[in-house]
């Protein structure tokens, strides 16, 4: 008996291919104005100290500048990761559709799919974390309450 694997063939008409054009057209410009925005952020993680020491007229109760950065540059690790699978999406669709290859729409979406299981895990740890801070606030409530 020959162990041969049957797959089954998906082909995309002419109107499958235009649509994915026009989405890898988005995706471009969204990770295009992500990357842009994590420049932004970048930038400001080496400038938000010093406008923050400037604008505290306390000096002695200023958060850290490290702190800061430290906080601003996990947001931007945080945040690469999706403008990268978008723009790795986009670059691919466009060889895909250019060239009429399977095997770079494939990789298209190997990368579409981690952007979206990326999002997925995200959103799944800022709703833990808000689990958290909701039952951690109502306890500090409930027990200034019963001061």
């Amino acid at each position: 008996m020959d162990n041969i694997q049957q797959f089954d063939k998906l082909e995309l008409d002419q109107s499958g291919i235009k649509h994915l054009n026009s989405i890898r057209k988005w995706t471009m410009f969204f990770s295009v104005l992500a990357f842009i925005f994590l420049g932004m952020m970048i930038i400001f993680s080496f400038t938000a100290g010093a406008f923050l020491s400037i604008l505290n007229p306390n000096p002695d109760q200023t958060v850290p500048k490290w702190i800061i950065f430290a906080l601003i540059f996990a947001f931007i690790i945080i945040y690469f990761f999706p403008a990268f699978f978008l723009l790795r999406f986009s670059t691919h669709a466009r060889t895909a559709v250019k060239n009429v290859s399977s095997d770079e729409l494939t990789r298209a979406l190997r990368y579409l799919r981690s952007f979206y299981s990326y999002l997925g895990v995200l959103v799944i740890v800022m709703l833990c974390f808000y689990v958290l801070v909701i039952v951690i606030a109502g306890s500090s409530i409930a027990l200034l309450n019963n001061i």
